[in-house]
């Protein structure tokens, strides 16, 4: 790493939940006033805009170039649809095509991706996983191509693996398997990583040249708790080791769980993701 690294967050940095309506441009404009200069764009949000989509991101990208904050990356849906009580699966593919397509239309090169694997499968149950995959996604990576996207395949978490149980996909050898297969790309999410008893400096070198996007994030290795570096018990070190090995030129991008923290009080975390940004990624220097 020559040049400075960007620092940045998930939009959901700024989103507050239970409150108002998610506005890009208020969480833009939130961004650069406390100093990130890269955002992990919650491109689910894109199927609730309606049908002016296209004015608002437009608007989002727009004020983003102008405060040259880095809009590339963001975070294809993932959580299933309910109407009326039951699973819709029509909507969910729906969405993220149209989510695809609003990445490609915003400039949003990299979207990152879940594969889906049963919480409760064996490594023996690998290859049918394989299969089930590369049908889920194949029409999603099709959809990316005609935009200009890439998918980012990101590492799953498997708390499991103790009992004897291994999620499909958590693992840099599995996804880095459909970053290949569909020339894309991979997403690490270091709390994900941790929640599954892995090494992370062993397995984040494994990807080489293939990562694409960072999920920075900590805990206390047995739930997705989504807390800022060093809070929790993830070895920071390590990773950082493991993260030099491929030489990696992105976005440090945090995606920790602020968003049930009243907006008046995240300027404080803000300084403290930046600080710390800093100091981790000048141990890939």
């Amino acid at each position: 790493m020559s040049e400075k690294m960007r620092i940045g967050a998930s939009s959901r940095f700024y989103t507050v939940y239970p409150g108002g309506e998610f506005s890009p441009i208020e969480m833009i404009e939130y961004f650069h006033k406390v100093g990130f200069n890269a955002i992990d764009f919650d491109i689910e949000t894109v199927p609730a805009m309606g049908e002016n989509w296209k004015e608002i991101l437009g608007k989002a990208a727009s004020l983003a170039a102008k405060y040259d904050i880095c809009m590339d990356y963001g975070h294809l849906p993932y959580q299933k649809v309910i109407i009326d009580g039951k699973e819709d699966k029509k909507q969910f593919y729906k969405n993220m095509m149209l989510s695809i397509e609003a990445a490609g239309f915003a400039g949003i090169v990299h979207a990152v991706i879940h594969t889906i694997s049963a919480p409760k499968t064996t490594y023996e149950d690998s290859e049918k996983m394989v299969t089930k995959n590369i049908e889920y996604l194949t029409p999603f990576a099709e959809q990316a191509q005609k935009y200009g996207v890439k998918l980012v395949f990101e590492n799953m978490r498997s708390p499991k693996e103790k009992e004897g149980y291994h999620r499909y996909g958590s693992t840099a050898d599995e996804i880095i398997r459909f970053a290949d297969y569909f020339s894309m790309e991979n997403c690490w999410d270091f709390g994900h990583a941790h929640t599954t008893g892995l090494v992370q400096s062993v397995e984040i070198a494994k990807f080489e040249k293939r990562l694409a996007v960072l999920h920075v994030n900590d805990n206390h290795g047995n739930d997705d708790e989504h807390l800022m570096p060093f809070l929790g018990t993830i070895d920071w070190i390590d990773a950082m080791k493991g993260l030099k090995a491929t030489g990696f030129s992105g976005c440090f991008n945090f995606e920790t769980k602020t968003f049930r923290i009243p907006p008046q009080a995240r300027e404080g975390i803000a300084n403290y993701c930046l600080q710390v940004g800093e100091y981790l990624t000048g141990l890939l220097n």
